[in-house]
């Protein structure tokens, strides 16, 4: 679960960034970290194409089952709506503190949204006054990647 505390939230985000380096890197894939907020990771494949991922740390799976996509903070769009990543990269967490990260192209989930493929949608409760909205998928919408860490 989030700390409710940016600092902390943000450790937690970059311990998810090296999780999913190492398992990249371990299927062969070039890796190079992003500072802008475009994306977060540059993956080069053997041919040479590259493509982006943005990967979100989703605090509260455990407590609802599902995935949760953020599109909207402090009223205005954010997350999926304004990504220019290729890949989106959820990873939550179980009870038992394994870590999970799902996968799905950036358009499949986008086209996903526009039929209205998700749960439901709700309000995060991160951070206070954020206002966060999310849409709410079940897990297996998420099948190109499932890697799970104990």
């Amino acid at each position: 679960m989030g700390y409710y505390d940016f600092k902390k939230d943000l450790e937690k985000s970059e311990e998810g960034i090296k999780d999913l380096l190492d398992i990249l890197e371990k299927k062969g894939f070039k890796c190079s970290l992003n500072d802008t907020n475009h994306h977060d990771i540059q993956i080069e494949f053997p041919d040479g194409h590259k493509r982006t991922i943005e990967l979100k740390e989703d605090f509260a799976s455990e407590v609802h089952n599902n995935i949760a996509i953020e599109f909207e903070c402090r009223k205005k769009p954010s997350g999926i709506v304004v990504t220019k990543a290729d890949f989106w990269v959820s990873r939550s967490f179980t009870q038992k503190n394994y870590r999970k990260f799902f996968m799905i192209s950036v358009s499949k989930l986008r086209k996903a949204i526009a039929e209205e493929k998700y749960v439901c949608t709700t309000l995060g409760s991160g951070d206070k006054g954020s206002n966060t909205k999310l849409y709410l998928f079940k897990e297996p919408a998420f099948v190109v990647m499932c890697v799970e860490l104990k």
